[in-house]
């Protein structure tokens, strides 16, 4: 009878002792899948920040390279003898600077204003995506993607952080510059590196590809 009873008693009770340890594991379970989910939600987010910043900035550099186009030959016409031997954007720019008419101050001006106030922007912005990243940049990757992806943005820091030193000296005083560019000429830095815009469509599995300059 005290046998029976005992079983009467400890079999109910485990019982609901393990459907209380199952509904415990279920819920941790469902909660690390939610955590990985909102982890990787807020990687992709973040992701398409860096995404749209570039995008930005390439339309930013198309414009300004019509507008250097169009001024370069303006110079072209115009200035051929201030310009002889001189070699580089800057440099023929810089020739001709005191001697422009109208339209090629109102050019140069473009030009300058969106290394000033757009490209700058955009590339103070993209460098304090970098510096949050933790993620993209700094892991190994097993993925080629990943991998191919975090090289191009350490190259990407690299670049930015050359581009700001050189703004820092080349810009603000001298008025007859509008151009940073560091993989011309001149040799005064690394290239920006291509390509980075393709990985990360392919790591958010984007349609739509953008040409980076």
């Amino acid at each position: 009878m005290e046998n029976a009873a005992a079983n009467n008693w400890f079999w109910p009770a485990m019982l609901t002792a393990a459907i209380a340890a199952a509904g415990y594991i279920a819920k941790l379970l469902i909660d690390t899948i939610k955590n990985i989910r909102a982890e990787k939600r807020e990687r992709r987010t973040h992701l398409l920040e860096l995404y749209a910043l570039l995008r930005a900035g390439n339309v930013a550099f198309n414009v300004q390279k019509e507008n250097r186009t169009r001024l370069m030959e303006l110079i072209n016409v115009h200035h051929a003898d201030l310009i002889k031997g001189k070699v580089g954007f800057e440099e023929i720019m810089e020739a001709a600077y005191n001697s422009f008419g109208d339209k090629e101050k109102e050019l140069h001006t473009i030009i300058r204003a969106i290394t000033v106030h757009t490209i700058c922007s955009l590339n103070a912005a993209m460098l304090e995506w970098l510096k949050k990243d933790t993620y993209y940049k700094s892991h190994k990757h097993n993925n080629n993607n990943l991998s191919r992806l975090s090289q191009s943005l350490m190259a990407l820091e690299a670049h930015l952080y050359l581009w700001n030193a050189k703004y820092a000296i080349w810009i603000p005083k001298h008025p007859a510059h509008a151009l940073v560019y560091l993989a011309d000429e001149q040799k005064h830095g690394v290239v920006f590196p291509k390509g980075i815009d393709i990985l990360i469509e392919k790591e958010l599995n984007l349609k739509t590809q953008l040409e980076t300059a």
